[in-house]
C-alpha cells in the first residue's frame, strides 16, 4: 500500500518541485507524505453507525446478513457479538460498564480490522 502511494504522489510532486523551489516551500518526499497518509487513515475510516433496538440493544449492519450488536443483560454489563441469521458469537472478549465504553471498542476493532486488511498498521 506504501509503495501504491508513492507511485501516485512522485508525479504530483515531480510536476511542483521547480514551482515550490522558487516559491521556497518545504519540499517533502513522496515516501513522506505516504506516511503521513497511512498514519492519518486510521482517522479517515468512518464510525460504526448504531441502531438502537432498544434501551439495552444496539446493532451495526456489517453485511447484508451480518450484524455486530452491543447488549446489556440482568446484570448491566455490555458485551459485544456478531450475528448471522441462526448463529451469533462474541466479537470482542470482555465486558463494558457502558454501552457507549462497548462501542467504542467495536469502533477501535473495526478501524484495526480494516488497518490490517489493507496492511497496514498505524504506530
Amino acid at each position: 500500500m506504501r509503495s501504491a502511494i508513492i507511485k501516485i504522489a512522485e508525479p504530483i510532486l515531480f510536476d511542483r518541485v521547480v514551482r515550490d523551489r522558487i516559491a521556497g516551500y518545504t519540499l517533502y518526499t513522496a515516501a513522506q507524505i505516504a506516511d503521513a497518509f497511512i498514519y492519518a487513515l486510521p482517522d479517515m475510516i468512518p464510525d460504526l453507525v448504531w441502531e438502537e433496538l432498544s434501551e439495552r440493544h444496539y446493532r451495526v449492519i456489517m453485511a447484508e446478513e451480518m450484524s455486530w450488536r452491543c447488549e446489556s443483560y440482568t446484570d448491566g454489563r455490555w458485551f459485544l457479538t456478531w450475528s448471522v441469521p441462526g448463529y451469533c458469537d462474541t466479537l470482542i472478549q470482555g465486558e463494558w460498564d457502558t454501552a457507549e465504553q462497548a462501542k467504542a471498542a467495536a469502533n477501535a476493532h473495526h478501524k484495526a480490522h480494516v488497518m490490517k486488511m489493507l496492511g497496514l498498521e498505524k504506530s
